[in-house]
């Protein structure tokens, strides 16, 4: 059976997704090996409530640029493990903040020390390629911002076209 990679870059998604995935599942048995018992895709939340101290849903989702469905999925995940809770906001009863309970601060700053190591195998490997990835990764993403593939398509069509007439 064919497989799309032939059809490259034109499936980059499916190849990230299959990054992300390979990343997720090594970053938590990374987590596991270090003594961490939450999975990795939480911890971007965990530190930002750390950082930022009680918040909204909607201003974690916010600062870590994730729909607010991606964190209030994580949030609850945080509440069932025990690291974080919810309470009525004091000024707006509607509204709901999160924070960190004993353990979540605990277990936040032990994954500051996690996540330099982390930070630093991460460099080796960007070293070993001779690309620091995740600045390329930025990069993509600002560049496909300010002009989509779309447009990318459509002006190559557009060139294409106007040299052959």
């Amino acid at each position: 059976m064919k497989n799309i990679h032939s059809l490259a870059p034109a499936f980059l998604g499916h190849s990230l997704t299959q990054l992300v995935s390979t990343i997720e599942m090594q970053g938590d048995q990374f987590l596991k090996e270090q003594g961490f018992e939450a999975p990795s895709r939480i911890c971007s939340v965990l530190l930002t409530l750390n950082t930022n101290g009680d918040s909204s849903i909607a201003d974690i989702a916010h600062s870590l640029g994730l729909s607010h469905q991606l964190v209030t999925q994580r949030i609850n995940l945080l509440i069932k493990l025990g690291v974080a809770e919810e309470y009525a906001h004091p000024e707006d009863g509607r509204k709901c903040l999160i924070c960190l309970t004993q353990k979540g601060k605990k277990q936040a700053q032990g994954l500051l020390g996690i996540s330099n190591l982390a930070g630093r195998a991460y460099q080796e490997l960007f070293n070993e390629l001779g690309v620091d990835f995740e600045r390329v990764v930025l990069q993509v993403n600002t560049a496909l911002k300010e002009r989509s593939i779309s447009l990318r398509a459509r002006d190559l069509t557009e060139t294409k076209r106007k040299k052959t007439s």
